[in-house]
């Protein structure tokens, strides 16, 4: 296969992964990981409240690299913890 071709697949399965809105790290196991904003942005809440989540240990956070990510199950899981939360301090 020549070079050009090759770049040309790499950029069309890169546009296809963008267009799917799906997060591009997954586990052999099918563990999905999402970003910071993926998470606050499905969570709804802003990216200082997804910190401190992450440092109360609220929502566990995973170093990979130069960056947080969150397994989609647990973050799917923490919304009650959430809500619960949010209920004891009067917030709704």
């Amino acid at each position: 296969m020549p070079i050009d071709e090759f770049w040309k697949k790499i950029q069309e399965l890169l546009q296809q992964v963008v267009k799917s809105n799906q997060p591009i790290v997954e586990q052999k196991d099918g563990t999905n990981f999402l970003t910071r904003n993926e998470t606050a942005k499905m969570l709804r809440i802003s990216l200082p409240t997804l910190a401190e989540y992450t440092n109360n240990g609220i929502i566990p956070g995973y170093r990979i690299g130069a960056g947080v990510r969150y397994k989609q199950s647990e973050v799917e899981n923490s919304v009650q913890l959430i809500k619960s939360i949010k209920y004891q301090k009067g917030l709704r």
